[in-house]
């Protein structure tokens, strides 16, 4: 903005209204002197504190504020709020007193009009910077959360997904056996058969449905006031400087849920829900970000003007979840720190919810044993146990005999009753360390921790005696369904790997097929 005030001409196009603060009368006598003296520039009138400051800015309109000491915090707050550069008038206390929150300095031996209009254009010039600075933090912040918007929206479609998917089995089960009461009406002894597979159904529903139930999005904050549960929200200031602490303490204390302290021993307590670090060069902010980290917790950082562009690319880089400017309004604060804390909250709940929709569809929909990635996960597990413990394991693939005759008897309802009627025997025979999983269709696997392919084989002989001794009945019709099995083994201490051992498993029951149906192999 130089020389906005000042045409080609030096012609004055606006005057640059600027009151003076000053603690020292003397002093604001003087500088009202020099102020006359300046073409472009208008005193608007000597002020003693902020109170007088806020009113004349009000009536008279302020463009700049003349200091002659160093700004107090809430003289810095109402310049931040004012929108007001702050310009001082350099004594021998001030000189040499870094003070970032200034946008223009001079001597104070060395003022006079000419040099005085001088600092006030530059002033100005570097508040405008500064301004345009905080909106494209503002502008950052806002991208950053409609970002996050973005993958909550993500992350709860993604749940709704596999929900949907988890609530479709026990519906059709639900629906199937109540059409099965129905058409058995007549018969007390299959409708209460049928009513207790009704009751499991409904209780899996209900259970899918209060997982989705405990996702729900919950405001920090609205009006001052939070929402669900009575939860408060925890502030952690890690920083150097004392005087911004007591800002965002004095901002917040009209919030009884919001409670601000301050890091003590570099230390962040359990409760803390966000970790407000302030980056500057005379404090060691990074380890605060890896500590907030490691804690997982949310943070933000609070900046000085000059440093405002560093901490920018810590959001940019991720390392940061928001930045605070550390004169910032209350509006800006409750705002900046109830959003980063919401989105941090959501966050974790949406990966707590996830996982546990995620542990529920690692089972087979349709049997309820675990699925090809659990078994993959203790297979592996289950080798370096067995090279640890040396002891012998073996890996079981079993295969359903004649499906598509099944099929064709009784219908696909049948069939998948069918495949659950094995899946049933599977957990009946397994104890407590052995591991039924399906993989597809009529191909299931079973880990025997323990068992050599002697044992193996006996607990498949089992298995085949059960089935035989309880056939399968669909509506009275009495079918007879085999198997057929592969077995290898696992000797402790031996090398060996996941995909190894369980494509050995994959080729013992071709080779179990191949001898004809019902054929129990081991592979040697």
């Amino acid at each position: 903005m130089a020389g906005a005030f000042k045409t080609a001409s030096d012609t004055p196009s606006q005057l640059l209204k600027v009151s003076i603060l000053a603690k020292n009368p003397e002093t604001g006598e003087s500088m009202e002197r020099i102020l006359e003296g300046a073409e472009a520039i208008q005193c608007s009138g000597i002020v003693r504190n902020t109170d007088e400051l806020q009113s004349l800015a009000a009536q008279d309109g302020v463009h700049a504020v003349l200091l002659d000491h160093s700004p107090t915090p809430q003289e810095k707050i109402l310049a931040q709020s004012l929108g007001l550069p702050l310009m001082l008038l350099d004594d021998e206390e001030t000189q040499n007193e870094p003070i970032p929150s200034v946008c223009g300095r001079l001597q104070k031996d060395a003022a006079d009009a000419a040099s005085l209009e001088m600092v006030l254009n530059h002033g100005l010039e570097t508040h405008a910077l500064i301004q345009d600075l905080n909106k494209a933090c503002s502008r950052m912040n806002y991208l950053r959360e409609n970002r996050e918007t973005a993958e909550r929206l993500g992350n709860i479609i993604s749940m709704i997904g596999v929900a949907a998917h988890e609530v479709n089995q026990p519906l059709t089960s639900l629906l199937g056996h109540l059409e099965l009461m129905s058409m058995n009406k007549d018969d007390a002894e299959k409708v209460l058969k049928y009513l207790g597979r009704v009751d499991e159904s409904g209780e899996k529903i209900a259970h899918i449905v209060k997982q989705i139930q405990d996702l729900r999005h919950e405001h920090w904050a609205n009006d001052g006031a939070f929402e669900g549960d009575g939860r408060s929200l925890y502030i952690l200031f890690a920083g150097a400087n004392g005087d911004i602490f007591e800002h965002i303490s004095t901002v917040m204390e009209g919030y009884p849920a919001i409670h601000c302290t301050r890091a003590v021993d570099g230390r962040i307590p359990v409760e803390t829900d966000v970790v407000v670090a302030e980056y500057s060069a005379r404090h060691d902010w990074q380890s605060w970000i890896q500590a907030a980290k490691e804690a997982d917790k949310s943070i933000v950082l609070t900046a000085e003007c000059r440093d405002m562009p560093g901490a920018c690319s810590m959001i940019d880089g991720g390392e940061a979840d928001g930045v605070l400017a550390a004169w910032a309004p209350e509006s800006e604060c409750l705002r900046i720190l109830t959003q980063v804390c919401e989105v941090g909250y959501f966050n974790k709940k949406a990966n707590n919810a996830r996982l546990r929709l995620r542990n529920t569809a690692l089972k087979d929909d349709l049997t309820g044993l675990v699925t090809d990635a659990i078994m993959k996960r203790a297979v592996s597990k289950e080798i370096s146990r067995s090279e640890t413990m040396n002891r012998t394991s073996s890996l079981l693939a079993i295969h359903i005999e004649d499906l598509e005759n099944i099929q064709e008897k009784i219908g696909p309802k049948g069939l998948n009753q069918a495949v659950l009627f094995i899946g049933k025997h599977l957990r009946r025979n397994s104890h407590r360390e052995d591991l039924p999983s399906r993989l597809f269709g009529d191909r299931f696997l079973v880990l025997l921790p323990g068992r050599d392919k002697k044992e193996a084989r006996e607990w498949c002989q089992c298995l085949v005696k059960a089935i035989e001794q309880t056939p399968f009945d669909w509506f009275g019709k009495i079918m007879e369904i085999g198997i057929t099995a592969g077995i290898v083994e696992h000797a402790g201490g031996q090398p060996e790997t996941m995909e190894r051992w369980m494509d050995n498993a994959e080729q013992a029951l071709v080779q179990a097929r191949e001898q004809g149906p019902g054929t129990i192999f081991a592979l040697e």
